[in-house]
């Protein structure tokens, strides 16, 4: 029998079904609404992150142009936007306004990424002296930048907005300076007067000692704080060797200089690794690495009865705790918050580059250029070509052991006396001050029967004298030989009264060689310069130097010889190897010899800075044989090189750093005037 239907029966059961199929449906669109937005906020946020990403990246590539523009005395990066209210000039002689508000786009992840971001950079105050309780006694002047940049990530764009602060110091103001590297392993005793510094690791050591002091004025006051910095590590090893094992031989002992707080120094061992192992603590205790190379950046702290701390007796704490209790900030690393200090490129001592220029607008300018094994000097003196003095310059030849073992290398010799003296007329009433000595061809003062003064090329003289050659290559390594040049004339004033030292800041792209005394005459500190000079590398020879090496010849016996200069030369990087062999030859072989100096003093006040490989003097380094044997090394800084002014008259480079300051509520910098 079939089931009997009431009326609506079918309507009340679908009605309920309905509800919950409408109720369903609002649900779901209000879940799908729910995850759309949600899924659209994320993406948002996501998009957004990134974009900041970008932008920050965009920023911290910016403040690094910025840096390396400064260094290189370049305009800084961007296209100029408008004028800033007035113009600001930093001590190094930089210009930063009017005209220095600039924008530009850099490029993010690589061209295939298709990222950009805009910037916008600024200064916005005067340049001021600061002081820094972590670089004491470093003259540091700081200006302000306002630097803005904006980064687009799909749909998002984000601004990041930054204070920062961009310090320039002197690099004369150290008394080493490596922005490589730093290698100091001498044999005899060494010891070093101011501030050293590396812009990556330092590894030193000695077959005797080390030591880095303060640097002292002639009544014993303290100019200079004892100062050792490096960006990365200080090592109580050799690089040179791949293996520990042997990097940890025969290291000597280093001694770094502390000022207590009652203001007595004292000098504080850096110890080797047998050294510590001495005292009783070995590489590892209770199964705990301890050292590798002795008290270095590797030192991670010795708990003498395993309880976990390094407060009790016998502890000694890791490295950076222990290196600030024992030498009290006079030694600091990368661990510690030392910063990169940013300085010219190579390209900056090339032909075109910045100080070629720079000489042709005031300077002097000598070119060898070689056509068909014929050379032909040029001499300009502010861009015009003049006549070069009678014997001032000449092609001659020098053998260099190192660089080409089996011939001599050519190279243009310039006559400072030559050059910078002349004989006037005899109507001419300047005073004749000097006299060249017949036996030596040195000037030398005489004030009764002089035949000399200053030469007239010097009038309006900048202090550049750029020479190089067009032949230097790696494979023919020619350069520049210097004689007699151990008087730089003075300029002398009568009314009022006044002698002027004459600033010279010798610069080749090539090798340098400086013959005899430089910048120096025994009992005349008058005559004293303000010197420097920048070089592929720099060779010293003797004042007993008279040219006759050859490959069969032996060594020829160096006399005491002594250089009153600044110097920035090229070196050669040391290689780790497993033997060792790789070696470049250290900081103590920043300046090249080619001498038996064995018993003879070496005499070097100024300043020692590398801040490049060698481009041209490439040989690897030797000594022995027919290569050289060191001298007794007399070497310190010179202080009047804390003057920043000499550095400004020599056109001596300045280092750079930044410092981030504050982020600033994004708007924007102010838009300029108009050009």
């Amino acid at each position: 029998m079939r089931p009997i239907r009431r009326a609506g029966q079918e309507g009340m059961i679908l009605f309920p079904v309905v509800i919950i199929i409408v109720l369903t449906a609002a649900l779901s669109g209000a879940l799908f609404v729910t995850v759309v937005s949600e899924n659209r906020a994320s993406r948002t946020t996501f998009e957004s992150t990134q974009a900041r990403t970008l932008a920050e990246g965009a920023l911290q590539i910016v403040k690094k142009d910025v840096l390396h523009s400064l260094a290189e005395n370049e305009d800084l990066p961007g296209a100029p936007l408008g004028t800033t209210p007035q113009g600001w000039t930093l001590p190094s002689g930089v210009p930063l306004g009017p005209g220095t508000v600039r924008e530009g786009t850099v490029a993010l992840g690589g061209t295939d990424q298709g990222h950009t971001a805009r910037y916008r950079l600024a200064p916005f105050g005067d340049a001021r002296p600061v002081p820094d309780p972590a670089e004491p006694g470093i003259t540091t002047w700081v200006i302000p930048f306002r630097i803005e940049a904006e980064a687009r990530f799909r749909d998002a764009v984000n601004t990041v907005n930054q204070i920062v602060d961009i310090g320039e110091s002197p690099l004369a103001q150290y008394a080493l300076f490596f922005n490589g590297d730093l290698e100091l392993l001498p044999g005899p005793l060494m010891r070093i007067y101011g501030r050293v510094h590396s812009n990556r690791n330092v590894h030193i050591g000695s077959l005797d000692t080390v030591e880095i002091r303060a640097l002292r004025d002639g009544v014993g006051g303290i100019l200079q704080a004892p100062y050792l910095r490096c960006v990365g590590g200080v090592y109580r090893r050799k690089k040179q060797y791949s293996t520990l094992v042997q990097a940890r031989e025969n290291m000597g002992t280093v001694l770094v200089e502390q000022r207590r707080a009652d203001g007595v120094m004292d000098l504080r061992r850096m110890d080797s690794y047998q050294q510590l192992v001495d005292d009783g603590i070995f590489e590892t205790w209770n199964g705990v690495s301890v050292h590798r190379s002795g008290l270095d950046t590797d030192f991670r702290g010795f708990d003498s009865n395993g309880d976990g701390d390094f407060v009790d007796p016998g502890d000694v704490p890791p490295w950076t705790v222990v290196s600030m209790s024992r030498w009290l900030g006079a030694v600091r690393t990368g661990a510690h918050g030392v910063s990169e200090r940013v300085v010219p490129r190579v390209g900056s001592i090339q032909p075109d580059g910045w100080f070629h220029r720079k000489a042709r607008e005031g300077g002097l300018v000598l070119k060898t250029e070689v056509v068909g094994g014929t050379e032909t000097h040029t001499l300009q003196h502010e861009g015009q070509t003049v006549t070069i003095p009678a014997g001032a310059v000449r092609s001659t030849t020098i053998y260099d052991a190192r660089e080409n073992g089996s011939q001599p290398i050519k190279v243009t010799e310039i006559d400072m006396a030559a050059l910078l003296f002349e004989e006037p007329g005899p109507t001419d009433p300047r005073p004749r001050y000097y006299r060249r000595d017949v036996n030596t061809g040195r000037m030398v003062m005489d004030l009764v029967t002089g035949t000399h003064t200053r030469s007239s090329l010097l009038d309006d003289f900048n202090g550049l004298l750029y020479a190089w050659r067009d032949d230097a290559t790696p494979g023919s390594p020619t350069g520049i030989q210097v004689i007699n040049a151990n008087i730089l004339p003075p300029e002398v004033r009568l009314v009022p009264p006044e002698i002027r030292r004459l600033s010279l800041n010798l610069v080749t792209p090539d090798p340098v060689h400086l013959r005899g005394d430089y910048n120096h005459e025994a009992g005349l500190p008058i005559l004293k310069g303000n010197a420097a000079i920048i070089a592929d590398a720099v060779n010293l020879l003797s004042n007993a130097w008279d040219g006759s090496k050859n490959p069969s010849s032996g060594l020829p016996t160096a006399s005491s010889t002594t250089y009153n200069v600044a110097m920035i030369a090229g070196n050669q990087e040391t290689i780790p190897t497993m033997d060792g062999s790789q070696y470049g030859g250290g900081a103590e072989n920043l300046v090249r010899f080619h001498e038996d100096w064995n018993g003879h003093t070496c005499t070097i006040n100024g300043v020692f800075v590398n801040l490049f490989p060698s481009q041209i003097a490439r040989g690897a380094w030797r000594i022995g044989g027919n290569f050289y044997l060191p001298p007794n090394r007399a070497w310190a800084y010179d202080p009047d090189f804390l003057d920043p002014q000499v550095s400004q008259l020599l056109f001596f480079p300045f280092a750079y750093y930044i410092k981030d300051v504050a982020y600033y509520t994004p708007g924007g910098l102010p838009t300029p005037p108009a050009p």
